[in-house]
């Protein structure tokens, strides 16, 4: 029997938000600008979907203000090229078109119902500078 013929009860709300707030994400900011009002939100569903095209995903919970901001001005230095309803949230798939990153700078992670960081460490070990996680 193939998987997809195979039904299975999900299990309870509750019981999923406590099993999935141990996963740790990344978090990333989400934001958007219209008639010179700035929108944004952290969001730890953000993925990248290819680098040819240079795509990525961003899930965007739709009881946000800035849910109906970023769909209306297509944001985040992406051009939405596909929107999926998926429950409370909706999916965005955005082609890249521009980027920018914060070198050397620590990691923002989210788990266990809380910001982290994962920080950087160097060692001097035999003579190189190495960088761990």
């Amino acid at each position: 029997m193939a998987a997809a013929d195979k039904t299975f009860a999900s299990v309870p709300t509750p019981q999923y938000l406590a099993a999935i707030a141990h996963h740790v994400s990344s978090v990333c900011v989400i934001a958007t600008e219209i008639d010179g009002a700035r929108y944004g939100l952290t969001a730890t569903a953000v993925a990248s979907v290819s680098a040819e095209p240079p795509r990525l995903l961003a899930c965007v919970n739709k009881s946000g203000l800035t849910h109906q901001k970023i769909v209306a001005a297509e944001a985040f230095d992406c051009v939405i090229a596909e929107m999926s309803e998926q429950s409370s949230h909706t999916v965005l798939f955005g082609d890249v078109v521009a980027t920018q990153h914060r070198a050397g700078r620590d990691t923002p992670l989210y788990g266990a119902r809380r910001f982290r960081q994962l920080r950087k460490v160097y060692s001097g070990m035999q003579g190189g500078q190495e960088e761990f996680l």
